[in-house]
Protein backbone atom coordinates (compact mmCIF):
# COMPACT_ATOMS: atom_id res chain seq x y z
CA UNK A 1 0.00 0.00 0.00
CA UNK A 2 1.65 3.33 -1.07
CA UNK A 3 1.06 6.57 1.60
CA UNK A 4 1.56 9.75 0.97
CA UNK A 5 1.31 13.00 3.30
CA UNK A 6 -1.22 15.57 1.81
CA UNK A 7 0.30 18.94 2.40
CA UNK A 8 -2.25 21.80 2.73
CA UNK A 9 -0.67 24.56 0.09
CA UNK A 10 -0.56 26.74 3.19
CA UNK A 11 2.45 24.65 4.58
CA UNK A 12 3.89 23.24 1.17
CA UNK A 13 4.63 27.61 1.02
CA UNK A 14 6.49 27.75 4.38
CA UNK A 15 8.66 24.40 4.07
CA UNK A 16 9.93 26.18 0.72
CA UNK A 17 10.34 29.38 2.28
CA UNK A 18 12.36 27.66 5.14
CA UNK A 19 14.23 25.34 2.68
CA UNK A 20 14.90 28.28 0.25
CA UNK A 21 16.14 30.53 3.30
CA UNK A 22 17.94 27.78 4.53
CA UNK A 23 20.38 27.26 1.81
CA UNK A 24 20.52 30.88 0.99
CA UNK A 25 22.07 31.27 4.45
CA UNK A 26 23.82 27.65 4.26
CA UNK A 27 25.24 28.97 0.73
CA UNK A 28 26.21 32.53 1.23
CA UNK A 29 27.50 32.94 5.02
CA UNK A 30 28.82 29.51 4.26
CA UNK A 31 31.26 30.96 1.99
CA UNK A 32 32.32 33.61 3.99
CA UNK A 33 33.28 31.23 6.83
CA UNK A 34 34.88 28.76 3.80
CA UNK A 35 36.86 32.23 2.65
CA UNK A 36 38.41 32.86 6.05
CA UNK A 37 39.21 29.35 6.66
CA UNK A 38 41.03 28.68 3.49
CA UNK A 39 42.57 32.20 3.05
CA UNK A 40 41.19 34.12 0.92
CA UNK A 41 40.30 31.48 -1.57
CA UNK A 42 36.80 32.10 -2.11
CA UNK A 43 38.02 35.59 -3.13
CA UNK A 44 35.29 38.54 -2.44
CA UNK A 45 33.60 38.16 -5.79
CA UNK A 46 33.35 34.42 -5.26
CA UNK A 47 31.05 35.55 -2.47
CA UNK A 48 29.50 38.28 -4.30
CA UNK A 49 28.28 35.55 -7.18
CA UNK A 50 27.49 33.12 -4.72
CA UNK A 51 24.94 35.15 -2.78
CA UNK A 52 23.47 35.86 -6.50
CA UNK A 53 23.32 32.19 -7.87
CA UNK A 54 22.22 30.49 -4.79
CA UNK A 55 19.53 33.24 -4.70
CA UNK A 56 18.80 32.33 -8.33
CA UNK A 57 18.48 28.96 -8.17
CA UNK A 58 15.66 28.80 -5.28
CA UNK A 59 13.84 30.96 -7.49
CA UNK A 60 13.70 28.64 -10.17
CA UNK A 61 13.23 25.73 -7.43
CA UNK A 62 10.60 27.34 -5.00
CA UNK A 63 9.43 30.00 -7.31
CA UNK A 64 6.24 28.06 -8.33
CA UNK A 65 5.38 27.04 -5.20
CA UNK A 66 5.92 29.80 -2.91
CA UNK A 67 7.22 32.71 -4.48
CA UNK A 68 10.76 32.18 -3.30
CA UNK A 69 10.72 35.67 -1.11
CA UNK A 70 13.42 33.84 1.01
CA UNK A 71 13.79 37.84 2.96
CA UNK A 72 11.63 39.05 5.40
CA UNK A 73 12.03 42.87 3.68
CA UNK A 74 10.58 41.12 0.48
CA UNK A 75 7.81 39.91 1.81
CA UNK A 76 7.07 42.41 3.60
CA UNK A 77 7.67 44.73 0.48
CA UNK A 78 4.88 42.46 -1.43
CA UNK A 79 2.41 43.05 1.86
CA UNK A 80 3.05 46.64 1.37
CA UNK A 81 2.45 46.69 -2.56
CA UNK A 82 -0.69 45.16 -1.44
CA UNK A 83 -0.13 41.55 -3.21
CA UNK A 84 -0.23 39.66 -0.15
CA UNK A 85 -2.00 39.47 2.86
CA UNK A 86 -0.65 40.78 5.99
CA UNK A 87 -1.16 36.76 7.76
CA UNK A 88 0.42 35.09 4.92
CA UNK A 89 3.40 37.65 5.11
CA UNK A 90 3.62 37.01 8.76
CA UNK A 91 3.86 32.97 8.37
CA UNK A 92 6.23 33.46 5.28
CA UNK A 93 8.58 35.65 7.49
CA UNK A 94 8.26 33.30 10.22
CA UNK A 95 9.67 30.33 7.95
CA UNK A 96 12.06 32.56 6.69
CA UNK A 97 13.94 32.93 10.06
CA UNK A 98 13.91 29.24 11.12
CA UNK A 99 15.15 28.23 8.15
CA UNK A 100 18.17 30.86 8.74
CA UNK A 101 18.75 29.92 12.25
CA UNK A 102 18.62 26.35 11.50
CA UNK A 103 21.59 26.89 8.29
CA UNK A 104 23.21 28.91 10.92
CA UNK A 105 23.09 26.34 13.39
CA UNK A 106 24.58 23.73 10.69
CA UNK A 107 27.40 25.97 9.95
CA UNK A 108 28.39 26.20 13.76
CA UNK A 109 28.55 22.58 14.32
CA UNK A 110 30.57 22.36 10.97
CA UNK A 111 32.94 25.36 11.66
CA UNK A 112 33.49 25.56 15.58
CA UNK A 113 36.49 27.89 15.47
CA UNK A 114 34.45 30.51 13.71
CA UNK A 115 33.56 32.85 15.52
CA UNK A 116 31.35 35.28 14.06
CA UNK A 117 29.48 32.53 11.74
CA UNK A 118 29.24 35.35 8.92
CA UNK A 119 28.07 38.48 10.61
CA UNK A 120 27.02 41.29 8.83
CA UNK A 121 29.33 44.24 10.10
CA UNK A 122 29.96 47.35 8.64
CA UNK A 123 33.60 48.86 7.28
CA UNK A 124 32.65 52.16 7.39
CA UNK A 125 30.11 54.53 9.80
CA UNK A 126 26.76 53.21 11.33
CA UNK A 127 25.19 55.53 9.23
CA UNK A 128 26.98 55.09 5.89
CA UNK A 129 25.74 51.13 5.98
CA UNK A 130 22.32 51.97 6.88
CA UNK A 131 22.25 54.32 3.56
CA UNK A 132 23.42 51.60 1.48
CA UNK A 133 21.80 48.73 2.89
CA UNK A 134 18.20 51.04 2.42
CA UNK A 135 19.08 52.20 -0.89
CA UNK A 136 20.30 48.60 -2.19
CA UNK A 137 17.11 46.75 -1.07
CA UNK A 138 14.84 49.59 -2.59
CA UNK A 139 16.87 48.42 -5.74
CA UNK A 140 16.25 44.94 -5.35
CA UNK A 141 12.75 45.14 -4.10
CA UNK A 142 12.15 47.73 -7.20
CA UNK A 143 13.72 44.85 -9.83
CA UNK A 144 11.05 42.10 -7.85
CA UNK A 145 8.44 44.18 -8.20
CA UNK A 146 8.75 44.52 -11.59
CA UNK A 147 9.72 41.12 -12.89
CA UNK A 148 7.41 38.92 -10.35
CA UNK A 149 3.70 38.38 -11.39
CA UNK A 150 1.49 39.16 -8.20
CA UNK A 151 3.38 38.14 -5.12
CA UNK A 152 5.89 35.15 -6.66
CA UNK A 153 9.21 35.76 -7.99
CA UNK A 154 8.94 32.90 -10.81
CA UNK A 155 9.44 32.77 -14.60
CA UNK A 156 12.57 32.57 -16.98
CA UNK A 157 13.75 36.15 -16.46
CA UNK A 158 12.90 36.34 -12.88
CA UNK A 159 15.77 34.35 -11.06
CA UNK A 160 18.34 36.27 -13.61
CA UNK A 161 16.91 39.49 -12.92
CA UNK A 162 16.94 39.13 -8.66
CA UNK A 163 20.36 37.07 -8.91
CA UNK A 164 21.98 38.96 -10.77
CA UNK A 165 20.76 42.46 -8.91
CA UNK A 166 21.97 40.88 -5.89
CA UNK A 167 25.38 39.63 -7.38
CA UNK A 168 25.96 42.70 -8.55
CA UNK A 169 25.09 44.68 -5.41
CA UNK A 170 27.07 42.45 -2.76
CA UNK A 171 30.09 42.99 -5.63
CA UNK A 172 30.54 46.68 -5.10
CA UNK A 173 29.07 47.39 -1.56
CA UNK A 174 29.63 44.45 0.17
CA UNK A 175 33.06 45.38 1.45
CA UNK A 176 31.45 48.80 2.84
CA UNK A 177 28.45 47.56 4.41
CA UNK A 178 28.34 43.84 4.04
CA UNK A 179 25.24 44.08 1.78
CA UNK A 180 23.02 42.14 3.87
CA UNK A 181 19.64 43.24 2.21
CA UNK A 182 18.04 40.38 4.58
CA UNK A 183 16.76 40.83 8.22
CA UNK A 184 16.82 36.93 8.32
CA UNK A 185 20.20 36.54 7.19
CA UNK A 186 22.02 38.98 9.35
CA UNK A 187 19.59 38.02 12.45
CA UNK A 188 20.57 34.41 11.69
CA UNK A 189 24.33 34.11 12.43
CA UNK A 190 24.63 37.11 15.16
CA UNK A 191 22.34 34.59 16.85
CA UNK A 192 24.06 31.87 17.01
CA UNK A 193 27.31 33.20 16.93
CA UNK A 194 25.99 35.57 19.70
CA UNK A 195 27.25 38.89 18.17
CA UNK A 196 24.59 41.67 17.88
CA UNK A 197 27.06 44.62 17.22
CA UNK A 198 25.17 47.04 15.22
CA UNK A 199 22.43 44.37 14.05
CA UNK A 200 20.05 47.02 14.11
CA UNK A 201 21.48 48.24 10.68
CA UNK A 202 20.61 45.01 9.15
CA UNK A 203 17.35 44.78 10.58
CA UNK A 204 15.67 48.16 10.08
CA UNK A 205 17.38 49.20 6.95
CA UNK A 206 16.18 46.36 4.70
CA UNK A 207 12.74 47.00 5.79
CA UNK A 208 12.61 50.49 5.37
CA UNK A 209 14.28 49.99 1.95
CA UNK A 210 11.99 47.32 0.51
CA UNK A 211 8.82 49.43 1.21
CA UNK A 212 10.20 52.61 0.23
CA UNK A 213 10.16 50.67 -3.18
CA UNK A 214 6.82 50.33 -3.25
CA UNK A 215 6.04 53.88 -4.02
CA UNK A 216 9.22 54.03 -5.98
CA UNK A 217 7.43 51.88 -8.28
CA UNK A 218 3.98 53.78 -8.93
CA UNK A 219 6.53 56.53 -9.63
CA UNK A 220 8.32 54.46 -12.15
CA UNK A 221 4.75 53.38 -13.74
CA UNK A 222 3.80 57.06 -13.73
CA UNK A 223 7.02 58.04 -15.59
CA UNK A 224 7.98 55.38 -17.69
CA UNK A 225 5.43 52.34 -18.03
CA UNK A 226 2.22 52.24 -19.99
CA UNK A 227 -0.24 50.80 -16.78
CA UNK A 228 -3.32 50.09 -16.86
CA UNK A 229 -5.79 48.75 -14.01
CA UNK A 230 -8.33 45.97 -14.67
CA UNK A 231 -11.33 44.22 -13.41
CA UNK A 232 -13.20 41.40 -14.04
CA UNK A 233 -14.59 37.69 -13.40
CA UNK A 234 -13.99 34.37 -14.76
CA UNK A 235 -11.44 31.69 -15.45
CA UNK A 236 -9.29 31.41 -18.18
CA UNK A 237 -5.28 29.71 -18.95
CA UNK A 238 -2.70 32.07 -18.48
CA UNK A 239 -1.34 32.25 -21.73
CA UNK A 240 -4.54 33.09 -23.17
CA UNK A 241 -5.04 35.90 -21.01
CA UNK A 242 -1.24 37.38 -21.60
CA UNK A 243 -2.70 36.68 -25.41
CA UNK A 244 -5.95 39.15 -25.15
CA UNK A 245 -3.84 41.62 -23.36
CA UNK A 246 -1.52 42.11 -26.02
CA UNK A 247 -3.94 41.94 -28.77
CA UNK A 248 -6.07 44.45 -26.46
CA UNK A 249 -3.03 46.90 -26.58
CA UNK A 250 -1.82 46.27 -23.13
CA UNK A 251 1.83 46.64 -21.94
CA UNK A 252 1.59 46.26 -18.70
CA UNK A 253 -1.33 45.32 -16.43
CA UNK A 254 -1.31 46.55 -12.73
CA UNK A 255 -4.23 44.48 -10.36
CA UNK A 256 -5.17 45.00 -6.75
CA UNK A 257 -7.82 42.67 -5.48
CA UNK A 258 -10.17 44.11 -3.48
CA UNK A 259 -12.04 41.45 -1.19
CA UNK A 260 -11.71 37.17 -2.73
CA UNK A 261 -14.22 34.44 -1.89
CA UNK A 262 -11.50 31.14 -2.69
CA UNK A 263 -14.01 28.78 -2.25
CA UNK A 264 -16.43 30.06 -5.04
CA UNK A 265 -13.51 30.89 -7.15
CA UNK A 266 -14.54 34.23 -7.87
CA UNK A 267 -12.54 37.62 -7.40
CA UNK A 268 -13.86 40.70 -7.15
CA UNK A 269 -11.27 43.81 -8.37
CA UNK A 270 -11.38 47.31 -8.05
CA UNK A 271 -11.18 50.66 -9.53
CA UNK A 272 -11.61 50.07 -12.73
CA UNK A 273 -12.98 52.89 -15.24
CA UNK A 274 -13.03 52.83 -19.22
CA UNK A 275 -13.55 49.71 -21.03
CA UNK A 276 -11.70 47.84 -23.77
CA UNK A 277 -13.36 45.33 -25.35
CA UNK A 278 -12.12 41.99 -25.59
CA UNK A 279 -9.30 42.40 -22.84
CA UNK A 280 -8.49 40.02 -20.35
CA UNK A 281 -7.03 40.13 -17.45
CA UNK A 282 -5.21 37.68 -14.92
CA UNK A 283 -4.59 38.26 -11.22
CA UNK A 284 -3.21 37.01 -8.07
CA UNK A 285 -4.17 36.75 -4.90
CA UNK A 286 -2.73 35.50 -1.85
CA UNK A 287 -0.41 33.45 -3.72
CA UNK A 288 -3.38 31.78 -5.79
CA UNK A 289 -3.31 33.21 -9.56
CA UNK A 290 -7.08 33.41 -11.07
CA UNK A 291 -7.49 34.46 -14.51
CA UNK A 292 -10.58 37.17 -15.89
CA UNK A 293 -12.14 37.49 -18.88
CA UNK A 294 -14.79 40.07 -20.22
CA UNK A 295 -12.79 42.55 -18.11
CA UNK A 296 -12.62 45.73 -17.76
CA UNK A 297 -9.11 47.80 -18.84
CA UNK A 298 -8.13 51.07 -17.53
CA UNK A 299 -5.72 53.53 -19.67
CA UNK A 300 -4.68 55.73 -16.65
CA UNK A 301 -1.17 57.00 -15.98
CA UNK A 302 -1.02 55.27 -13.15
CA UNK A 303 -2.62 53.76 -9.94
CA UNK A 304 -3.03 55.42 -6.92
CA UNK A 305 -1.01 54.64 -4.13
CA UNK A 306 -2.52 50.96 -2.97
CA UNK A 307 -3.28 51.91 0.78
Amino acid sequence: MKHCVNLSPALKRCCAEALGTFALVFAGTGAIIINGVAGGAVFHAGIALTFGLIVMAMIYTFGDISGAHLNPAVTLGFVGARRMRLGAGATYIMSQIVGSIAASGVLRLLFQNDSSLGTTLPAGSAMQSFTLELILTALLMLVVLNVSPGAKEKGITAGIAIGGVIALEAMFAGPISGVSMNPARSLAPALIAWKFSLLWIYLIAPIAGALLAVPLGIIYHLAVADSYRIRGVGKLLEDECLESLRKAGIQRAIIFVAETNMEGRKFWLRNGWEDISGAVAMSTCDDRTASFKSAAAVRRPFPPLPF
